[in-house]
């Protein structure tokens, strides 16, 4: 008996992981594809006018924190010359537990 409950814990939790996988995937798909690309790489034209980070460069997800990356997505930068938007921000948007998803989604790009 103790068996099969441990057995039905762990497939609740492993298909809850993946699920909370897929949204985010879903999420990036859906509010970053347009910039970042689907291959997080920037390669959009977008992406290429505004030069923005490849997030699928090693050093680039050394350098950024998930507290940085949960700024950038909830908040939005400006250029700090011209004060034009660089990226919107998503707090309105987004809930919180969707932006900690959308944080450990950028994280799976690590190359």
């Amino acid at each position: 008996m103790k068996s099969a409950m441990a057995m039905l814990s762990f497939g609740v939790i492993t298909f809850a992981g993946t699920a909370f996988a897929e949204d985010a995937a879903k999420l990036f798909s859906k509010n970053c594809v347009t910039c970042h690309g689907a291959d997080a790489k920037g390669e959009t034209d977008i992406g290429e006018a505004l030069q923005i980070t490849n997030l699928t460069d090693a050093k680039v997800q050394e350098r950024l924190t998930d507290d940085a990356i949960t700024k950038q997505i909830t908040d939005g930068s400006t250029d700090k010359t011209t004060g034009a938007v660089r990226m919107p921000p998503f707090k309105a948007v987004l809930k919180p537990d969707e932006i900690k998803a959308l944080v450990k989604h950028v994280r799976t790009f690590k190359k």
